[in-house]
């Protein structure tokens, strides 16, 4: 009998996949794509598209990469402390690191923005 996965783990891989889902879609609507236009640069059904933005199941890397390379951006997994341990304020949106990227401080004004736009 395969081992029951430890809820907080898919809890927080739920959350994970939701906001790079989430990220992806916003490139997609800022770049005038649409999810028909997302099959084409992957050369998948558009079906498969809708499958992979409804479902929280895992993702394998080689989408993940493919969803990032299709909004011309690249992607990092990456594994920080924010002082949550026990993840009660949820993840670190992926916004976030775009302010990190251009040497911006990030303060409890920046988290609180965005994790809004979830």
């Amino acid at each position: 009998m395969p081992k029951k996965p430890n809820p907080e783990v898919v809890a927080m891989r739920e959350e994970v996949i939701t906001d790079f889902l989430e990220t992806i879609g916003t490139m997609l609507d800022d770049m005038g794509m649409n999810r028909k236009d997302l099959a084409n640069l992957l050369d998948v059904r558009e079906s498969r598209v809708s499958d992979i933005f409804r479902s929280t199941g895992n993702l394998t890397m080689d989408v993940v990469i493919g969803l990032a390379q299709s909004v011309d951006k690249k992607v990092a997994l990456v594994v920080y402390d924010d002082g949550d341990p026990g993840n009660s304020t949820g993840i670190m949106p992926g916004g976030v690191f775009s302010y990190l990227l251009y040497g911006n401080e990030i303060t409890a004004n920046t988290l609180k923005k965005e994790r809004a736009k979830r």
